[in-house]
């Protein structure tokens, strides 16, 4: 096992010892429950990058006695507000994203009935979420104990580096009663809500007869996937099908419910029978349609041609290498899974070597510096990660 996949594997020992489950998402962004499973690799690639090391998502279901208070500084949520109106908040199991060293998820145990996500106290206090039963959290991609509170809190860590510190504390009494005051009374209503909120602002995209034409075509694809899921398949096939359905009918109709009969016929014909459970797997399946909308048919083209291009980089590339240079093809296929679809790098030589299990940096960074001066690499600028380390920025071109 990798040195990364040990420490995600820790992280992920971590959540399940507080008897959470633990489930991966696809590269898509599709929940799945089996782990370890193949669909984490991520989508379009060109080479073989589907090995478990590479991979950092996952999600962490709450059971409602672990909950999660998610303050999101970028949407306005300020942990002083909080704590303004309960009190000073105790020490407990913290994680910070990158996006701003003040988004922090502070987790918290339930010594009484478990608690639902609660949307009303959110309202109360904008930019920060309530979440537990009916809602799960992403999981931290890597773990190690932290003795002091000041040693994590705030502190500026890159999301494949989330450190949780001490164990969940107990959820004060205060927030615990104003959580339960506000909080729904099922998931069905939780979706509900959810939902609501999603799909403020949805409309039909406006599409050529063309991409109409396609866009209609992967609906009947996915139907008929469905349709056809056998015994044991049905939740993964479920997952995957209602989802694209439901994001290609958001760009047909702007609705999330037009195609509801239409899976509903389908999941029948697959025999599938439990239209409670069907029912219970099409909300929140809807409210992650109307939150991630699919772009168009023409900018996924473009996104399929970049990932086309960047692999025929890499095999370029690759060919180039002699048989015993497995570090260079390494790094190479490194850099073709980090490039963006306008075919630029800007990944870290540091954060290339955690992610992919590259050895040293220095190692990697004599690779890419060798690669841009045989013209594998175009040097465009520079730029800064959150600890202020310079970055290089390269574009990949096949035209040494």
């Amino acid at each position: 096992m990798s040195t990364t996949a040990e420490r995600r594997q820790a992280a992920i020992d971590w959540y399940r010892g507080l008897g959470l489950e633990v489930f991966p998402y696809d590269g898509d962004g599709v929940p799945f429950r089996e782990w370890p499973n193949p669909s984490l690799a991520a989508a379009g690639q060109r080479r073989a990058l589907a090995a478990q090391h590479r991979v950092s998502t996952y999600g962490v279901v709450l059971d409602g006695l672990i909950v999660v208070i998610d303050v999101d500084y970028d949407r306005g949520g300020r942990l002083e507000d909080l704590e303004a109106a309960f009190g000073p908040l105790p020490p407990t199991a913290t994680f910070s994203t990158p996006s701003s060293d003040r988004n922090v998820h502070l987790m918290f145990r339930v010594e009484g009935e478990p608690l639902r996500t609660s949307k009303r106290l959110s309202q109360k206090f904008p930019g920060i979420d309530f979440l537990a039963l009916g809602s799960h959290v992403k999981g931290a991609t890597s773990w190690r104990r932290l003795d002091r509170p000041e040693d994590a809190v705030y502190s500026s860590v890159s999301y494949n580096r989330l450190y949780p510190y001490l164990e969940p504390a107990v959820l004060p009494a205060d927030i615990e009663a104003a959580w339960r005051e506000t909080m729904v009374g099922s998931d069905q209503e939780l979706h509900e809500i959810e939902l609501r909120e999603a799909e403020v602002g949805l409309k039909p995209t406006r599409l050529t007869p063309k991409e109409r034409r396609l866009v209609e075509r992967w609906i009947r694809e996915s139907l008929k996937q469905i349709s056809e899921a056998a015994d044991g398949q049905r939740w993964e096939t479920l997952s995957r099908h209602m989802l694209a359905v439901y994001r290609n009918g958001i760009l047909l109709t702007g609705s999330t419910s037009a195609f509801d009969q239409r899976i509903v016929r389908a999941y029948r014909d697959s025999g599938g029978t439990d239209l409670k459970w069907l029912s219970t797997l099409m909300a929140p399946t809807k409210v992650f349609a109307a939150r991630h909308p699919k772009p168009r048919p023409a900018v996924s083209a473009y996104r399929a041609t970049a990932n086309a291009l960047t692999g025929e980089w890499a095999d370029a590339a690759t060919a180039t290498t002699g048989p015993r240079d497995k570090q260079m093809r390494k790094v190479i296929e490194a850099i073709a899974a980090e490039a963006t679809t306008d075919l630029t790098m800007t990944t870290a030589a540091s954060l290339l070597a955690t992610r992919y299990d590259l050895g040293h940096e220095d190692r990697v960074q004599a690779a890419i510096r060798e690669l841009a001066r045989q013209g594998w690499l175009v040097k465009t600028g520079q730029g800064y990660t959150v600890t202020l380390n310079k970055v290089n920025h390269y574009r990949l071109t096949s035209t040494p």
